[in-house]
């Protein structure tokens, strides 16, 4: 029996890969098959997007980890040219119903500042983990926070094949986890301080 799990242990360490993998430079949504709201919802949410503009400052990385993010089976192997830009690019990809981000400096605009507290990628047995935290924080155009949260987004997913695909599948899902929320919060402050 001994043998038999050296074996195995030894099968299956060969399948891990230490070779480097790079998260794509844009947020990477999978495909929506229908959007939930009636054209009454969107065209109400169209009028109101035209009052609640703001600018979406450029994102801050502030993680102590610099481009690290993780790995499979704790390699350290995952890595992000431009994860600021990314998670830009995820923002700029919300359906902004309700409200209009722009990354266009205009006097008397609301602001958006998002800065990145935390990346990271693991894999347990079986299964692989992506973390994303970001701290958002709404300005009125005089600076004053009007708002401010911290959201977390999260994908439990298997790990089929310790591959570049696995970590930017999970990467994005757990970004759109994020931006959901991140979706709720800017509408409720757009409603409150319109």
């Amino acid at each position: 029996m001994k043998k038999l799990c050296a074996v195995l242990a030894l099968g299956l360490a060969g399948c891990v890969s230490t070779e480097p993998v790079t998260l794509h430079a844009k947020y990477q949504p999978a495909p929506v098959s229908h959007d939930s709201r009636d054209a009454a919802d969107t065209a109400r949410a169209t009028v109101v997007a035209r009052h609640c503009p703001m600018i979406l400052t450029p994102v801050q990385d502030t993680r102590p980890a610099g481009e690290n993010l993780g790995g499979f089976l704790r390699s350290d192997n995952i890595h992000a040219e431009d994860l600021s830009g990314w998670v830009q690019s995820g923002f700029m990809s919300l359906p902004q119903t309700r409200y209009q981000l722009s990354t266009t400096e205009t006097a008397g605009t609301s602001r958006l500042q998002v800065q990145l507290r935390k990346a990271y990628f693991d894999t347990v047995t079986t299964s692989r983990v992506a973390n994303i935290v970001l701290k958002l924080q709404v300005q009125d155009p005089d600076g004053k926070v009007r708002a401010q949260t911290t959201l977390r987004g999260t994908d439990v997913s298997v790990n089929w094949a310790n591959s570049e695909s696995d970590a930017n599948s999970g990467f994005n899902v757990a970004l759109k986890n994020l931006l959901d929320q991140a979706d709720g919060f800017l509408d409720h402050n757009c409603q409150a301080g319109a």
